[in-house]
């Protein structure tokens, strides 16, 4: 019975030891996590015209409102960059996804390109496996 507890209590010591790192590498990915979102959100804000970001129409020449409504948890990677989404709703309430692409500068993220209300690139990107979801 001792030689059983004894080994159960160096089978539990051994079982909470991370390899070295493993705790830095996971608080490091929650805070590039933490900074993506903050740079998808600062970049809304930025941008806003009042309360809207507005779209223009190449074809009629119109400007549309979109009002944000609400940012998806998912954040997907594609290389050393990454791709965040948003849904945004138009004057009528229509709900319009948005696209943010976003570049790594230094400790902060940068956005450099966005997609509105057209989800046929990131998933053509994501058919090819360039784009994955971030674990």
């Amino acid at each position: 019975m001792r030689v059983f507890l004894s080994l159960m209590m160096l089978l539990l010591a051994f079982s909470s030891v991370q390899p070295a790192g493993a705790a830095d590498t996971m608080a490091d990915r929650t805070a590039d996590k933490t900074r993506l979102q903050a740079a998808m959100q600062q970049y809304i804000d930025r941008n806003k015209v009042g309360d809207a970001l507005l779209q223009l129409d190449f074809e009629t020449g119109e400007t549309r409102e979109l009002y944000p409504t609400q940012a998806h948890p998912m954040i997907m990677q594609m290389g050393e960059h990454y791709v965040l989404c948003a849904d945004l709703r138009d004057i009528e309430g229509k709900p319009v996804p948005v696209d943010f692409y976003i570049a790594p500068n230094g400790r902060r993220f940068t956005v450099y390109h966005t997609e509105i209300g057209n989800r046929s690139p990131l998933k053509a990107l994501m058919q090819r496996g360039v784009v994955k979801n971030l674990r």
